[in-house]
Formats: C-alpha cells, structure tokens, sequence
C-alpha cells in the first residue's frame, strides 16, 4: 500500500510539473502576442511537450489561463482567510497581486481581466466575504467583491503605482464615505 501512495505522489507532481510548464510557457508567449493568435502548437513547442500530453490537460489555450486564474483565486483566498477586519484584507488583497502583476498585466492586455471577477464568484464560499458579518447577504458580498475588483482593475491600469497601503488606505476612505449615509 506504501509503494501505491509513493505512486500516486510520484504522479502528482508530474501533473504538477507540466501544467506549471504549460502555464510558463503560455506567460512566455503572452509577452510576445496575443491569446487570440497563441496556439497549441505554438504552445506546445515552447513548454516541449506533444500535443496529446496537452489535451490530457486541457481543452483549449484558454482553459489553460483558466486555470491558472483559479489557482490564483484560490491562493488569494487562502492569503485572507485569518485577517481580522477590512484594513487587513486590503492590504493582503494588494500585498498578494503586487507579486502578481505580470499576470494582471496579462488579463488586462488581452481583455481578459473579467475571468478573475468569474472566477472571485466561482469561489466566493471560499473568501473571506462569505465569513464575515455579511455571508447570509449575497448583494453585500457581490458589492464588496465587484469595489475590490475594480479598484485592482483601475490599479493596474496605473500601472501598480500606489503601493498596498496606500490601496489600503483609499479602500478605507471610500468606506468612511460609505458609512456617512450620504445618499440623503
């Protein structure tokens, strides 16, 4: 039984190793062109594997950025599971895409930013959201969901300039402002 689980490890990683290999080699290719002109046999060449080995993983191109924005939800998710107010989830939310920025860069140059908000919403059981005081009231978790999305699609489009803190900091603003029942 020992020699079936070492096995199935063994196998894991493989998997592992080439999707991270088809995912690196799609990031090196996105530099250069396009999603829409990237093909699989173009992808296939720059990660060396055959085709077969490609389809074993994925459908399309896109399916594999799929899932490399899923992974990177549920990482993000992961990140701000134990922060204890709104502040702190600010600052882990930029702290974590500030290592990221090239795939934001990516998504925004391709039109392809709306796939994290998709995939924010596939998982939002997992997010801090559905934890919090408001995880019995789907609007308030879609309305905080949709403000973060759009102040990392406006901060990317700045190209990264304000640092998490300061993104910590215009969150807690606008919240202030939220709070002042100004719609009267």
């Amino acid at each position: 039984m020992a020699k079936n689980v070492t096995v199935k490890h063994v196998r894991q990683r493989q998997i592992e190793q080439t999707q991270g290999d088809f995912t690196e080699a799609l990031h090196r290719l996105l530099k250069k062109e396009k999603l829409a002109k990237i093909s699989i046999a173009q992808l296939c060449a720059t990660a060396g594997y055959a085709r077969r080995t490609f389809y074993r993983h994925y459908s399309s191109v896109d399916d594999l950025l799929l899932q490399e924005v899923d992974r990177q939800t549920l990482a993000l998710m992961a990140q701000l599971k134990d922060a204890n107010n709104f502040g702190a989830v600010v600052q882990r939310f930029f702290n974590y895409w500030t290592r990221h920025t090239e795939l934001l860069t990516i998504l925004r140059q391709n039109d392809c930013f709306h796939l994290l908000v998709n995939s924010w919403t596939h998982h939002l059981e997992d997010s801090e959201l559905s934890q919090s005081d408001i995880k019995d009231n789907l609007y308030a978790q879609f309305f905080g969901m949709g403000g973060m999305f759009q102040m990392l699609y406006l901060w990317c489009w700045h190209d990264f300039q304000e640092t998490p803190a300061q993104m910590q900091l215009i969150a807690g603003q606008i919240a202030d402002h939220l709070k002042k029942d100004s719609f009267r």
